[in-house]
């Protein structure tokens, strides 16, 4: 495969992990083992579907602008002997030769299909509760049926992480529980754009903030606002549906690796919305590592810390 060629000269290191599974390491970043699949031509991008569980890597020698688009959007990285588009779980790599940066400059989707919204937010109401939450309550949480969440409940018991009390659910062990969303959150999902503005960053944040009521602040800055620590960098800033952020000074960005500071997200797993203006602790965690480095994993620390509390 010349195309990894491309990686290496980003600066990877690149190891094998049996005939179907890839190794791959960024420059001071994290390693992410993708399950590899190669084939002499994409499939049609309509014809393009989700890859199961895990992190997915598709190779082809050459992959047009619209089968790249369709790739990412239905949750699989890609490689091509011109571009790349990975998706790990702590970082994101794009080739500035990789065809979808023409076809979409400043909006990219996010990885890793369709999220298990009432999974999460019931998972979410747990961890910062320290009381037992009635059934009823987690439902109108989730926007879903006590059934529905019957059913969450009852896979949390089996990995042992909840159980009932007389006055409803509660976990014994929330640092646990908020452990386990951390690994196994699969992403906000939706899409991305990316914006740089010349002002401080929590001074962009509160401009956002301010101006869209809907939104909640995730990332450094979101973390700086509960449990400062670190001096931030970087703002995801949740909305239900993309911003135009021109008319407050904005300009569009190639992402959050080419310098951009600010990160606007409509995700598709809705139950991120439901904080206000703040994203919840386990949000910001989650996201504190996805954008990676040992100081914002110390700043996720802080902030599930300000979680737990009674």
């Amino acid at each position: 495969m010349g195309s990894m060629d491309i990686l290496v000269r980003a600066g990877f290191t690149i190891a094998t992990d049996g005939d179907d599974r890839v190794v791959l390491t960024p420059a001071g970043k994290s390693s992410q083992a993708f399950n590899l699949v190669v084939r002499k031509q994409p499939p049609r991008p309509a014809k393009v579907t989700s890859p199961s569980n895990g992190y997915w890597l598709f190779y082809a020698p050459e992959i047009s602008a619209a089968a790249g688009i369709a790739l990412t959007e239905a949750g699989w990285s890609w490689l091509s002997e011109h571009g790349c588009d990975l998706r790990a779980r702590h970082w994101h790599h794009h080739s500035p030769d990789a065809p979808p940066a023409s076809s979409v400059p400043t909006t990219r989707p996010v990885r890793r299909g369709r999220p298990a919204t009432v999974t999460w937010s019931v998972v979410r109401s747990l961890v910062v509760s320290s009381q037992p939450v009635r059934q009823v309550e987690l439902a109108a949480n989730a926007c879903a049926t006590q059934g529905r969440v019957s059913q969450v409940l009852s896979t949390l018991v089996d990995r042992g992480l909840v159980r009932r009390d007389t006055s409803g659910w509660v976990s014994d062990d929330r640092a646990q529980l908020a452990a386990w969303f951390i690994d196994s959150y699969p992403g906000p999902g939706g899409i991305e754009s990316w914006w740089f503005h010349l002002d401080p960053l929590m001074t962009q944040a509160s401009l956002v903030a301010d101006t869209y009521r809907s939104t909640a602040l995730s990332g450094d800055a979101g973390a700086d606002t509960i449990a400062p620590w670190r001096s931030p960098t970087h703002a995801v800033v949740y909305s239900p549906a993309l911003l135009d952020l021109t008319s407050l000074g904005f300009v569009p960005a190639d992402g959050v690796a080419d310098g951009s500071l600010l990160v606007v997200a409509a995700p598709s797993d809705t139950s991120v919305l439901r904080a206000e203006r703040v994203a919840d602790p386990l949000q910001i965690a989650y996201d504190l590592h996805r954008l990676g480095g040992a100081d914002r994993a110390e700043a996720a620390d802080r902030v599930i810390k300000f979680a737990l509390q009674p």
